[in-house]
């Protein structure tokens, strides 16, 4: 991501949206985005919702529009999905390690399997320093909006600091309330920070809204085990493994069910 360029006025990107700005100015924010990611995303996502007020201000936001797609074109559809994916890299990354940093399961993240013991050789993980390298890029995203605030929020915890992920997430998770993975990724780092309450009503927060999202049950369970609720943890894994048998997650849970044995 560049960090070092004089990004545009937020009213310049804006009016260039609208297409109201002149032709100096579209010039100069079209030079910009070609190697600014982050005002990229903003224009092409403003675009999505921007309406426009006037005949010439449409001719002219759609000139802008066909600006940015050229360029989207020039770094490529696979290279652009990443940049509109903050973590990407981050999830590309932590399908290399060899086990997971955090026991419960993040939105969208792939399997790794936990192992709870800390090796001889962690402190020299060169897969995990990736990962919290790129985990760190993503930290310096700079925004208050609700995925903003998830991103960031995923990215800290994977770095390592519990309590700003906790902090973020749940700011994200109250900023749109609707989104089930925010309350899920929420559960996630309340569970690392050893707040089982919390993440056990994030968990079901989360499932309130999409009940067949699989990393959130999977969360509950551990939640409830965590605040030694042996039967309802037992009950939770029973519940997801009836929905997913065969998964490397489900050996897991199969293993929950065995340590919460009545």
């Amino acid at each position: 991501m560049t960090m070092t360029l004089a990004h545009p006025a937020a009213e310049d990107l804006g009016r260039f949206v609208e297409g109201t700005l002149d032709d100096a100015g579209r010039a100069a924010v079209v030079a910009h985005i070609a190697d600014c990611d982050e005002c990229r995303i903003l224009v092409v996502d403003s675009t999505e919702f921007s309406k426009p007020n006037t005949e010439q201000s449409d001719r002219r936001r759609w000139l802008a529009i066909a600006a940015t797609v050229v360029l989207v074109a020039a770094v490529g559809t696979f290279t652009y999905s990443r940049y509109r994916d903050p973590l990407a890299k981050v999830n590309d990354a932590y399908g290399q390690l060899r086990k997971r940093p955090v026991e419960a399961r993040l939105s969208g993240f792939p399997f790794v399997p936990w192992i709870a013991n800390r090796g001889p050789n962690d402190d020299t993980d060169v897969p995990l320093m990736i990962l919290q390298g790129e985990a760190a890029n993503v930290t310096e995203l700079r925004g208050k909006d609700g995925k903003t605030l998830h991103v960031r929020g995923v990215a800290h915890l994977l770095s390592g600091d519990t309590e700003t992920a906790t902090i973020e997430l749940s700011q994200a998770a109250n900023a749109e309330p609707a989104k089930a993975q925010y309350w899920n990724d929420l559960a996630v780092a309340q569970i690392a920070a050893r707040h089982p309450d919390a993440a056990l009503s994030a968990a079901e927060r989360s499932l309130a809204i999409a009940p067949s999202l699989q990393e959130a049950r999977f969360n509950r369970a551990l939640a409830l085990e965590a605040l030694g609720k042996r039967g309802d943890a037992h009950q939770a894994f029973e519940q997801y493994l009836a929905t997913d048998r065969t998964s490397p997650w489900a050996a897991e849970a199969q293993a929950g069910l065995q340590r919460t044995e009545p």
